[in-house]
């Protein structure tokens, strides 16, 4: 008998508030990305990874003032 393959799409977990990055966004995904290579084992290229996206978004609140 052929196994049964499950199709359904499986939902993601919410990003905790403090992230501040709305769902299907770019900020979204990177942070996913990040949190997958920091369980990974990864620490480097997770870091890395956080920095870069993280100096964006830094670079966007002074632009504000």
């Amino acid at each position: 008998m052929p196994r049964k393959t499950n199709n359904t799409p499986r939902k993601r977990k919410a990003l905790p508030k403090q992230y501040a990055a709305p769902k299907g966004s770019t900020r979204e995904r990177l942070m996913r990305r990040a949190a997958r290579l920091y369980k990974a084992g990864k620490i480097q290229k997770a870091a890395e990874l956080r920095e870069k996206m993280e100096k964006k978004e830094r670079g966007k609140s002074k632009k504000k003032r």
